[in-house]
């Protein structure tokens, strides 16, 4: 009984230590995604980016439907 319980003590902290591992590496890919979208836009997060984007878009959209009166 006192090694069943051990092991599975030790069992849950290997558990434990991989939930960790994993936030920390998901953690790492977001900060690496961060710096890389600011090095091609700086001072603008990838969502800021596509809402200007889409902005200028929509703006383009309704300059085609409304033609200018002479």
């Amino acid at each position: 009984n006192k090694w069943m319980s051990a092991i599975k003590r030790t069992r849950k902290s290997k558990q434990k230590t991989s939930q960790r591992l994993f936030e920390g590496s998901k953690r790492r890919c977001l900060q690496a995604s961060k710096k890389s979208n600011s090095k091609t836009n700086p001072g603008k997060s990838a969502l800021q980016r596509d809402n200007s984007n889409k902005i200028a878009e929509q703006t383009q959209a309704i300059n085609v439907s409304q033609p200018e009166e002479p």
